[in-house]
């Protein structure tokens, strides 16, 4: 995603993440940051550049250094221009944890009050969407015959939420076991290969998104996707 930041502008390509709310971009003095193609952003050079105190309401939920808000964070075009002032974004001064980045950061696009979306609210009527397509990665493709692999919970709840997270972040998909192995056992009819098993927590990457036009409504609390040839509409 492009965006510009900062007086003059300066244009940034960064990463797209809705598994998570801040957005932030590598910003100078920069002690241990990733290789980018762009020069890192330097707030000094801003004349719209300022640091907010960390009792702001927007960052009240960050921690506090030195009386400025300080996040620490991990990750496991029919469009149009919106100039947004007063825009909460991090300045990122310690980024080597992330290998084989080619952007200059990450957009957020959770549901908390950091993300582009929650502090564009009503400009945007809490609404977003993107398609993406296909990388040139070998992928292959199983037909179970229209076969449907049912999720079942060990528990039953009155809960109005539902039972997976929506990552754009995250590339795999990672499923319960049971579920997992459901599908597996549905492979091995059809290819008589073994597979892997590994516990973890209940995520849609973007691997199994690509060709949906994929919205989200923050406000009414839906997801909703479609099959779409993003590469024909991009």
């Amino acid at each position: 995603m492009n965006i510009s930041i900062g007086t003059p502008p300066s244009q940034l390509l960064l990463s797209t993440d809705t598994g998570s709310s801040i957005t932030w971009v590598q910003c100078k003095p920069c002690e241990d940051f990733y290789e980018q193609n762009e020069p890192l952003f330097d707030p000094k050079e801003s004349s719209s550049y300022n640091s907010v105190h960390c009792l702001t309401p927007v960052c009240f939920k960050l921690s506090c250094e030195n009386e400025l808000s300080k996040y620490d964070i991990g990750y496991g075009d029919n469009g149009r221009l919106v100039k947004i002032s007063q825009f909460a974004i991090g300045s990122g001064h310690s980024n080597g944890v992330f290998k084989d980045v080619y952007s200059n950061g990450i957009v957020g696009l959770g549901t908390g009050k950091l993300s582009l979306i929650s502090q564009l609210g009503a400009k945007i009527d809490s609404k977003f969407s993107y398609c993406l397509v296909y990388v040139d990665i070998g992928q292959v493709t199983v037909s179970f015959n229209d076969k449907r692999i049912p999720f079942k919970s060990k528990y039953e709840t009155n809960r109005q939420e539902g039972n997976i997270a929506i990552d754009s972040g995250t590339t795999m998909t990672f499923l319960p076991e049971e579920m997992y192995l459901d599908i597996i056992s549905e492979v091995k009819k059809a290819t008589n290969s073994e597979g892997f098993i590994n516990d973890g927590h209940v995520l849609y990457g973007n691997l199994a998104q690509i060709d949906f036009l994929v919205e989200y409504d923050l406000k009414d609390k839906k997801f909703s996707f479609k099959p779409t040839n993003c590469s024909k509409n991009n």
